[in-house]
């Protein structure tokens, strides 16, 4: 049977409603489709940016990171500066392995060494004199530790974004 490569795991850290630590989001996903439901204001659209942000984007629309992306800590503290999200992709069949040998990390899994594609993607914001910057970097490997990825290898992992379905009834 053929295996499909799929979003296993995403890690959000310092975006938008989600902050860092114990306050950051893991989610796990099972191969097939997912849905995100839930009331407004509860980081839907948050997430799918994230994994648009993580993983570039085949929309019309320009992605771009702005100063409100970066976490705001509800007690009123300092805006975050670094914005880190993690996407985990599991299955991977030969033809993946084959499209991103450089990036794979193998991992250890009941008794078997199992190839995994981290995508790790991080902004951080900051002043030079008086100008505000955002510097936008993505890495492979678990912890962020492998090569950064290539234009190529980005084109492969590029996602196709939908518009939220935001009332059923009327659409």
């Amino acid at each position: 049977m053929k295996t499909e490569m799929f979003l296993a795991e995403l890690r959000i850290g310092n975006f938008r409603i989600f902050g860092e630590g114990k306050d950051a989001l893991l989610l796990s996903f099972k191969p097939g489709l997912t849905a995100l439901v839930g009331e407004n204001d509860t980081g839907k659209t948050a997430i799918m940016d994230a994994i648009r942000f993580a993983l570039g984007t085949r929309d019309q629309e320009y992605v771009r990171v702005e100063e409100s992306d970066f976490h705001q800590p509800p007690d009123g503290s300092a805006r975050k500066t670094e914005i880190r999200i993690r996407c985990k992709f599991a299955d991977l069949s030969a033809t993946d392995i084959l499209a991103f040998p450089e990036y794979l990390t193998y991992v250890e899994e009941a008794g078997a060494t199992n190839p995994i594609l981290y995508i790790n993607w991080q902004a951080v914001g900051g002043f030079k004199g008086h100008r505000r910057f955002i510097t936008v970097e993505t890495k492979s490997g678990r912890d962020a530790d492998g090569p950064p990825l290539d234009p190529e290898a980005k084109i492969l992992l590029c996602a196709t974004y939908l518009r939220p379905l935001r009332d059923a009834e009327r659409a």
